[in-house]
């Protein structure tokens, strides 16, 4: 598949990228969000998480969210329980079916932009299938403060393009 990459859209204070493609042969529409969020402490061991985008009219919205689990063989309705800083907490159960490679995926139908924008303390995974979990108390600013400055981003992009 070709793609051809247009432009990447970032604000210099923040550590979000946006990068749009374009497939020349379907005309298909892709706005990728860079860095993931990567929960591990060595790179092997943990998950990613990274919001889905897909153009609604001429704009761009959050769709879902997507991502990848070490934790555990196999995958159906795990969680993603978080502590923001103010002390609250949230979680989140994967729609992602039964499957052996690692696919999670949570917020089906975007419902919970406004939950996660506050910045995160801590967060775990938990594996549905054997109950296995990881947990990462956050340390780095960027990663304590990475869906806010996901959904900065978007609506930066919406508002210059």
């Amino acid at each position: 598949m070709v793609l051809v990459s247009l432009f990447t859209f970032a604000q210099s204070e923040n550590p979000i990228k946006l990068i749009y493609e374009k497939d020349e042969f379907t005309g298909k529409e892709y706005l990728e969000v860079e860095p993931t969020l990567l929960v591990s402490e060595d790179g092997k061991k943990g998950f990613t998480l990274y919001p889905v985008l897909r153009k609604e009219g001429s704009k761009w919205a959050y769709s879902t969210m997507g991502g990848v689990s070490t934790i555990g063989d196999c995958f159906e309705n795990d969680k993603v329980f978080i502590i923001f800083e103010d002390g609250s907490k949230f979680s989140m159960t994967s729609w992602r079916a039964f499957n052996c490679k690692g696919d999670i995926g949570f917020d089906l139908y975007a419902k919970f932009r406004k939950e996660l924008c506050k910045p995160m303390k801590a967060i775990r995974f938990q594996n549905a299938r054997d109950y296995t979990t990881f947990e990462m108390t956050f340390t780095n600013q960027n990663d304590k403060n990475y869906f806010i400055n996901v959904f900065k981003a978007l609506d930066e992009y919406n508002a210059t393009y």
